[in-house]
């Protein structure tokens, strides 16, 4: 099917656009090395606006709350609006488009013709989606960590071991990419992982954690 256009040439034709072709495949993978969350903690959200709000007022000087580990490791968690613990589908595309300096691929191409359909959306942000979590079970995990003014920290987070599960769910242009094509940038992708300490990570050092390989093409 071709899309027209309401401009004409200096002929006076029509200009047609085809329509894109696009394929969804799913694809399951399955974690090769242990994965690490941090979703952002809804009630710190508010903190930050109580804070900006008042302004200069704002006091530097603040009682400190006593750390709730628990707590914190359960708000690290990415939960669905159904109940479902999931990786932002954001987290996956980001990777692939990373990968696909990798083997000589545009990336602004891969950010336009490529997209992972999400299982469901965030509890806390709606408006993010997050692949399904499918095998796997989280445990709290403490590491040790530096705040912004470089002081010593621990962070609480869950973490999954090497084995955990996911299906991803890619649609993409076929008049740009092949499944052969979307096949390897999953790989790739799962060499660099994905989420806490992941090798291409803006900040923080290289776990190694988060990396996947192909369970099975479905």
């Amino acid at each position: 099917m071709a899309v027209k256009t309401a401009d004409k040439t200096a002929a006076g034709k029509r200009i047609e656009i085809p329509a894109p072709k696009t394929k969804t495949i799913a694809v399951k993978i399955r974690g090769t090395s242990p994965l690490v969350m941090h979703a952002f903690n809804p009630v710190d959200i508010g903190k930050i606006a109580e804070k900006q709000a008042a302004g200069s007022t704002a006091s530097n000087r603040k009682t400190r709350d006593p750390k709730d580990f628990d707590a914190l490791c359960e708000a690290a968690k990415h939960y669905s609006t159904t109940g479902w613990i999931g990786i932002p589908a954001m987290a996956f595309k980001a990777a692939m488009v990373r990968a696909c300096s990798l083997l000589g691929l545009f990336m602004t191409t891969a950010r336009m013709v490529i997209s992972v359909i999400p299982d469901g959306q965030d509890r806390a942000v709606p408006t993010d989606g997050l692949v399904r979590i499918t095998k796997g079970e989280p445990k709290k995990f403490l590491t040790q960590a530096k705040n912004a003014n470089g002081g010593p920290d621990i962070r609480s987070r869950p973490m999954w071991d090497a084995g955990w599960e996911a299906t991803l769910r890619i649609e993409y242009d076929t008049e740009q990419l092949t499944d052969k094509d979307i096949l390897s940038l999953v790989m790739r992708a799962g060499m660099l992982g994905v989420l806490e300490g992941r090798a291409n990570a803006k900040t923080g050092n290289d776990q190694g954690w988060g990396r996947f390989e192909l369970a099975m093409k479905g």
